[in-house]
């Protein structure tokens, strides 16, 4: 599979025939497909084996980096960082100007992986969401079921919305055309979005959408389906 790549114009050059390239993700990964990869590679251990091994190593680097020592994997290098200005040499870092942070890059690994990698270019599309998978909690199922009142979560990009703008937000759109928007959100980042699903979803079936505003003075509201139907059994 290739990297998709669509050029943009180049916001921060003078040319006006200056372009830069902006990639689109085929698809997010997350911990729980990477372990399903790992099993479908024909290794003896199974998925209950290989999570805890990846949940204490994740744990471990996490408080290596934070104990203030870089860590060198094949993956990724990742360093402590400060960011914020100091305004002498006699200056001490402060929770209100300062902030500590981890630094990252590419191991060698990751390196030589991007060495091969093919592109494909595509066309130019204005930023929207993109919405790439729906995880119900109770069925464990992914793209295909909606359990009412239940917990969900919404994988993809550019999918953090507003939610004091009544115009935002996810909604369930039946097929009779009648939308349902979700109000109880938990967790909104760009990548992931933790709900509720609503509990007035009746037996039936249903497209998902999220709803988005860009823009500063000309602000347009930019949707994002999920790809196929969702079902209420």
């Amino acid at each position: 599979m290739s990297i998709n790549y669509c050029l943009r114009p180049n916001a921060i050059g003078k040319n006006p025939n200056e372009f830069s390239a902006s990639t689109i993700s085929n698809k997010v990964i997350d911990h729980n497909m990477i372990i399903e990869r790992m099993v479908l590679r024909g290794t003896h251990l199974q998925s209950e084996s290989i999570r805890p091994v990846l949940e204490l190593f994740y744990k471990i680097t996490a408080e290596e980096v934070a104990n203030g020592n870089s860590v060198n994997l094949p993956l990724i290098k990742i360093r402590p960082g400060i960011s914020g200005m100091f305004n002498s040499i006699m200056d001490r870092f402060h929770v209100t100007r300062h902030k500590i942070k981890a630094n990252t890059s590419a191991g060698l690994l990751l390196v030589n992986a991007m060495k091969s990698a093919t592109v494909q270019k595509t066309d130019y599309h204005s930023p929207a969401p993109i919405v790439l998978k729906y995880h119900d909690s109770v069925t464990e199922t992914d793209n295909s079921l909606i359990t009412p009142g239940a917990p969900a979560i919404l994988k993809g990009e550019k999918i953090k919305f507003n939610r004091n703008n009544k115009d935002e937000g996810i909604y369930f759109i039946s097929a009779e055309g009648t939308e349902t928007k979700a109000s109880i959100i938990s967790e909104n980042t760009e990548t992931t979005t933790i709900f509720i699903a609503p509990l007035s979803l009746k037996t039936g079936r249903y497209s998902l959408e999220v709803r988005k505003a860009f823009g500063t003075t000309n602000i347009v509201i930019r949707i994002g389906q999920l790809m196929g139907h969702l079902d209420v059994l």
